[in-house]
Order: C-alpha cells, then structure tokens, then sequence
C-alpha cells in the first residue's frame, strides 16, 4: 500500500514538473511598448523634414532608422547589430526589402562623407520606416 502510494505521488509530481516546464516554455514574453512615445516621436522626425533644408533629409532618414532600431530591440528581435535584428524581423515587416533599402541609405549618411540623399528619397524613406512600424504595432 505504502509503495502504491510513494508511486502514486512521484507520478503526480513528475506529470507537474513537466506540465510547469511545457508551461514555461511555450509562454511568450509580452512586451509592452509605449506606442504614445513612439506615435509622438515618429510625427516629430516626420514633421522635421523640410524640402527648403536639405540638412533635415540626412537627418530624417538617420533618426526613422535609429527608431526602427530602438523599437526593433525593445520587442527582442535578436542580434548584435541592426541588421542581424532586421534579419531576424524578417516575417514581422511586409516591406523588409524596402527597409534593407532605406537602412543602406543610412549606412551611406553615417559612413561617407558629403553623402546627401534627396528630398524625394527621404520622403520615401519616411513611407518605409511607417509601414514597418505598424507591422511592429507601435505606430
């Protein structure tokens, strides 16, 4: 009777430990973001881009990049780099290529020097970052 028993509590423990732990790991992280900031931050870059100074298209895409970063970290997207975590967004962002795109021209801004981009490119940089971030859900 006893050993019944002993058997009967390590089974019940055993089944517990591993509904715990299937538990565990099929749970996902939930990852609150402020889209309130992010909104507000997105129309601030957005509405610093003026066609009279040529300054703010460098600028533009510069910051909508460094956003899709910061937003692309704070929802966990792995990687070192910016790429590796656009990489790793792959399926989250229907325009992907376009953000390749868009994330090379910064590359240009930020490593060679006098590099401008064009008012019009800017612009469509600006279309690129916002369609990406509501694939995110922040804007």
């Amino acid at each position: 009777m006893t050993t019944n028993l002993a058997f009967l509590l390590a089974a019940i423990l055993i089944v517990g430990v591993l509904v715990f732990a299937a538990i565990s790991l099929t749970s996902h992280k939930v990852v609150k973001i402020d889209t309130a900031k992010y909104q507000a931050d997105f129309l601030e870059i957005e509405n610093g881009l003026d066609k009279l100074q040529p300054k703010s298209w460098n600028d533009t895409v510069f910051e909508m990049d460094k956003m899709l970063d910061e937003v692309l970290r704070e929802l966990g997207f792995e990687g070192k780099t910016m790429a590796d975590r656009l990489k790793s967004a792959n399926s989250s962002i229907s325009n992907i290529n376009a953000v390749w795109y868009a994330h090379k021209l910064r590359n240009e801004i930020a490593h060679t020097r006098k590099f401008s981009v064009g008012f019009e490119q800017a612009k469509r940089a600006v279309k690129v970052y916002r369609r990406a971030l509501q694939d995110l859900g922040v804007i």
